[in-house]
């Protein structure tokens, strides 16, 4: 996967808006995603089954612009997570 310089320059921008929080980056490799669904507690993944079978092909997302990039805090709980927004960064000049 190539990475564009201003996804990059936005990671570097959330690295240092961090830093001072104590979060420490990741060693492993950047790559970006998006998360679509998460099994919580089930490895075996039989709650996405369906899910694969509708997703079996590359999906063709349109393009669009981001005006904006939202830091979420999850806060892992008995019924489901919960997410509350950090912070805001805007995306454009």
């Amino acid at each position: 996967m190539i990475v564009s310089d201003p996804l990059l320059a936005l990671r570097q921008k959330v690295v240092h808006a961090t830093n001072p929080s104590g979060f420490v980056p990741e060693a492993r490799s950047f790559h970006p995603h998006i998360t679509l669904a998460r099994a919580r507690g089930r490895a075996d993944g039989r709650d996405f089954k369906d899910l694969r079978t509708v997703f079996a092909n590359p999906l063709d997302f349109p393009a669009f612009a981001a005006r904006e990039f939202l830091l979420y805090e999850s806060f892992l709980e008995s019924a489901a997570a919960r997410y509350e927004i950090r912070d805001r960064f805007l995306l454009t000049d």
